[in-house]
């Protein structure tokens, strides 16, 4: 799907502008602020420090190579991001769109690209059928070491990933509502919404 996407961005006519907006150098645009964004970024797609990583490392099997494994997986995460900024950003231009929107632009410029494709409705719901797996996977590789330490702690493990599960689901209502029903400054706490 991602390969048909970047076939689709190559006809939009804006090909190279997306291109040159994702690989321009820009030594001034190099700030303290910039490398900490961007260190959040990894941090976040590598899913480093949250315990994602040790939770699979856990269940590798002794024969793997942690150093080869991390060096795929480094390769692989930055190839894949890469493909996905060729395939998007072309799109974000031909239709107008702000390319510092961040990770939300995917829901904006992809329904575009698809409805202007043959069997885009087809691509379109398999492309967010996949995205929304790959949510569920995460959510459940961040859950899994807050479930292993309650199963060391002798609870049963449905009883465990229940647990966590509905907390998270709880937590991520308020997360949601943060955005609009509790925006206002009376649902602020330090100045912060619960967000």
């Amino acid at each position: 799907l991602l390969f048909v996407l970047l076939g689709y961005a190559a006809t939009t006519g804006h090909f190279m502008e997306g291109a040159r907006f994702l690989f321009h150098w820009d030594l001034d645009k190099l700030t303290p602020q910039a490398i900490l964004v961007a260190m959040g970024h990894s941090f976040f797609t590598l899913s480093l420090g949250m315990g994602a990583i040790m939770a699979y490392g856990s269940y590798m099997p002794r024969r793997h190579s942690i150093g080869t494994s991390v060096l795929m997986i480094a390769f692989l995460d930055t190839a894949f991001a890469l493909l996905v900024g060729l395939a998007l950003f072309p799109i974000v231009f031909a239709h107008g769109l702000t390319p510092g929107a961040g990770p939300g632009l995917m829901f904006v410029t992809l329904p575009l690209a698809f409805g202007n494709l043959p069997l885009g409705e087809l691509f379109g719901t398999a492309f967010f059928v996949l995205v929304a797996l790959a949510a569920w996977t995460s959510a459940i590789s961040i859950a899994e070491p807050f479930v292993a330490w309650a199963v060391e702690r002798g609870m049963n493990r449905l009883t465990a990933a229940s647990i966590i599960g509905i907390t998270s689901w709880f937590l991520g209502i308020f997360s949601i509502l943060s955005f609009n029903l509790m925006a206002g400054p009376e649902y602020h706490l330090f100045g912060k919404t619960f967000f």
